[in-house]
């Protein structure tokens, strides 16, 4: 058997996976779908409504567009990917790597005399997630914007990669004015920062006024074909080249475009084919005389258009959230887990003399060393009878190392101080019957970690203060015998997290992709195959726990590393805790963290009016305690100081406070804000903020 297996941080095609729905998902889909098909009923024909679906066929009918396909002469993307030519739709499929971020670009040749509109249909394919036409894993895509260009640059990328008002004038002047982009479906977005509440077809012309990870989508209706199709101003381009920019900039996920293809039309009202907006089966039944059309064709027909009738408008509105809902309710109920291809198992035998070419050494089955308790089965043994030894009640082990790791996350230390070796070349734990009576408590709990989490926090032990006593310095210095609690300096993520929090700053969503912080830029230069751009992540994904931070194989983010964070390029059970100016440093300088202090900053000056009630307030909820008269002082004389200076130089302060993706609070002064924000730096460049204690 062979496993695939991914890193969650890392990036990249790692083979086959599975969706794997939570035990609770079916009966809490169960109450949403019993309410569509409630709203569903209460949607019946009348003969009114029989009377109006007849008049919107032959008004349909009445109404056809030409489009003439342009088949590409070129296609590249500015990171790499393969694209094939499909034959049956003459269109462009992706394959191999999918970047979060790209940029297509398109040569074709303009068979038409006059061009008095575009249209980019993204198709599906079986060989997409979900069928696509995205390249998500849910088989979405977002256009961030869609360029049309009179000329041939497909030497142009790095230029046509960047965000219109980037580009450079030539490329400008040849850029082609688009109108009125509409679609066959434009996803619905709930986000108050949104600036259409959907994934409008609007947002992929409009130079990215709307922003530059705005633009088309159409979830939930992923695995279907779609259209965009814009307007212009009658081109006169018969036999020229143009170049089409599709760029994908939303970067979540790898939302790009699987497979699409360009059209081309010189009708008048290339924007108002009322077929374009239909599903392709309604438009094969409408193609169907009325009186040839089967019972499944005229229901298909009746259920589209009770679907898009003004007098069901305020129930299909109601089922619409409902569908929203459920695909939100799916996603926050379904973890994607990556599956392992059976083969055939290779025969291993023992190598004499270590001569891997000798196949004349003993077959050798799989097995548990034979000081272990052995496994008893009459057939081969599969992974599956490992998982089960390792569980077993009889066998103790798992659940010793288990216990004894979570006893270190919530007192630094192990029982057992030695985390990767639990046996005789290890340490001998201070406390044996407690190992085992925890030990016991899991596999009694059936392997429950909650339960003995609880157990642990709420234990006299635990509940210890951590200050230390004179007497037990001499006796007991790493408190290995547990008669107080422990101190030490949190872990990379934890501290980071921490910043955030106190700032306001943190999102504490659960789950999802992978996100970018800020990082020096040219830290990915010497990774190949492909070369690698990192682009920080916006908006609130900036601010997720540091859990979630992207991990390029051994380029681990250079705050965690400077953090003691390993590079994971092999098992760390246990991380080293260091004291350097370089952790000092970063601290200090860090955009995440001065951002931080920024925002903790107008906190502060806008809780307390006082400078000494406001420095209480910052060590309070920073550092959990007040602080003493020495303190106030230094943090006093230390804000005053900077408060002179950032008034006598602005452009510093600033400077100071535009660190990081944040506005600067309105109505406060810069200077002050600034000044208050260098004593939020040194608060949080104390052992305090730094150290469980």
């Amino acid at each position: 058997e062979r496993g695939l297996y991914a890193g969650a941080h890392d990036s990249g095609d790692w083979g086959p996976s599975i969706e794997v729905p939570s035990p609770e998902l079916a009966s809490l889909l169960k109450i949403i779908d019993a309410e569509i098909a409630g709203l569903q009923q209460t949607m019946q024909d009348t003969p009114e409504i029989v009377a109006a679906r007849q008049q919107w066929e032959a008004k349909i009918a009445m109404r056809e567009i030409e489009w003439q396909t342009l088949p590409s002469r070129d296609v590249r993307a500015y990171h790499e990917i393969d694209f094939h030519v499909t034959d049956e739709h003459r269109a462009l499929l992706a394959k191999g790597a999918n970047p979060d971020e790209n940029a297509y670009a398109v040569t074709v040749t303009n068979p038409l005399s006059s061009v008095t509109g575009f249209r980019l249909e993204v198709l599906p394919d079986s060989e997409l997630p979900k069928n696509g036409p995205g390249r998500a894993a849910n088989g979405n895509f977002v256009v961030t914007e869609l360029l049309v260009l009179n000329g041939d640059y497909r030497d142009r990328m790095e230029d046509l990669k960047k965000v219109y008002e980037q580009w450079p004038d030539d490329l400008k002047e040849q850029a082609f004015a688009l109108q009125n982009a509409t679609s066959t479906f434009e996803q619905v977005q709930s986000a108050e920062n949104h600036p259409d509440k959907k994934w409008s077809a609007a947002s992929a012309i409009d130079h990215d006024s709307r922003g530059s990870t705005w633009g088309w989508a159409i979830m939930p209706e992923a695995g279907q074909p779609h259209e965009l199709v814009v307007q212009t101003d009658g081109l006169q381009t018969a036999g020229q080249t143009l170049t089409f920019v599709v760029q994908q900039y939303h970067g979540n996920g790898s939302h790009t475009v699987g497979k699409f293809r360009l059209s081309a039309t010189s009708d008048d009202e290339p924007v108002s084919d009322p077929l374009r907006s239909l599903p392709v089966d309604v438009q094969e039944v409408l193609a169907v005389k009325s009186d040839d059309r089967s019972e499944e064709q005229q229901q298909r027909i009746a259920e589209y258009y009770r679907g898009i009738t003004p007098a069901f408008a305020e129930t299909n509105q109601k089922i619409a959230d409902l569908l929203v809902r459920r695909q939100q309710t799916v996603d926050e109920h379904t973890r994607t887990s990556l599956v392992t291809v059976a083969v055939d198992p290779r025969t291993t035998r023992v190598l004499p003399r270590g001569n891997w070419m000798d196949l004349s050494g003993e077959i050798v089955e799989p097995g548990v060393p034979e000081y272990f308790s052995q496994i008893e089965s009459d057939r081969r043994l599969t992974r599956v009878d490992l998982a089960d030894w390792l569980v077993d009640p009889d066998n103790p082990l798992t659940a010793r190392v288990m216990v004894n790791r979570l006893w270190k996350l919530f007192f630094g230390e192990g029982l057992s101080g030695v985390m990767d070796d639990l046996g005789s070349q290890g340490q001998p734990p201070t406390h044996p019957e407690l190992l085992d009576r925890l030990a016991i408590e899991l596999i009694e709990s059936d392997w429950d970690i909650k339960h003995v989490i609880k157990l642990i926090v709420m234990s006299k032990t635990y509940r210890q203060s951590s200050q230390q006593r004179s007497e037990l310095l001499e006796i007991d210095p790493r408190n290995r015998l547990l008669a107080r609690q422990s101190r030490y300096r949190l872990d990379a993520e934890f501290i980071r997290d921490n910043a955030l929090a106190v700032s306001g700053l943190l999102n504490r969503r659960i789950g999802g992709r992978s996100v970018k912080p800020y990082q020096p830029q040219g830290l990915y230069r010497h990774l190949n195959f492909p070369k690698r751009e990192y682009q920080a992540d916006t908006g609130d994904q900036q601010y997720r726990r540091g859990l979630y931070t992207h991990w390029q194989r051994q380029y681990l983010h250079p705050a965690m590393k400077t953090l003691d964070a390993p590079a994971r390029e092999e098992c760390t059970a246990t991380r080293p805790r260091s004291n350097t100016p370089l952790a000092a440093l970063l601290l200090l300088n860090d955009p995440s963290y001065v951002e931080a202090a920024k925002m903790f900053a107008a906190r502060a000056i806008e809780a307390r009016d006082e400078s000494a009630d406001r420095i209480e307030w910052m060590f309070m909820t920073a550092l959990a305690r007040t602080p003493d008269e020495a303190e106030v002082n230094v943090l006093v004389d230390l804000v005053q100081l900077h408060q002179t200076w950032y008034a006598e130089h602005p452009a510093e302060a600033k400077q100071l406070l535009m660190t990081g993706q944040s506005s600067m609070r309105e109505g406060l002064d810069p200077a002050e804000h600034a000044a208050w924000t260098s004593a939020i730096r040194a608060i949080m460049n104390m052992h305090e903020f730094v150290t469980r204690n």
